[in-house]
């Protein structure tokens, strides 16, 4: 789900997982800060952007790719 305000790309995936939230700002990239964060039952990871783009998930073998237009 990508929403606005500020611009951001949300990913939710079903898995248990043991981990801190972890955070990391990108200097100098369209790419501004990435946020994994551990709930119950799923990780969720979100990329905050410059602008809003259009995007297109795909579903690979290593995972899930990401297009931006």
């Amino acid at each position: 789900m990508f929403l606005i305000k500020p611009f951001r790309l949300v990913l939710d995936f079903q898995k248990n997982a043991d981990f801190l939230t972890m955070k990391r700002n990108i200097k100098n990239s369209f790419v501004k800060k990435i946020v994994v964060g551990n709930h119950e039952g799923y990780y969720r990871i979100v990329i905050y952007f410059d602008t809003n783009y259009s995007y297109k998930l795909t579903k690979t073998d290593e995972g899930i790719k990401i297009e931006l237009k």
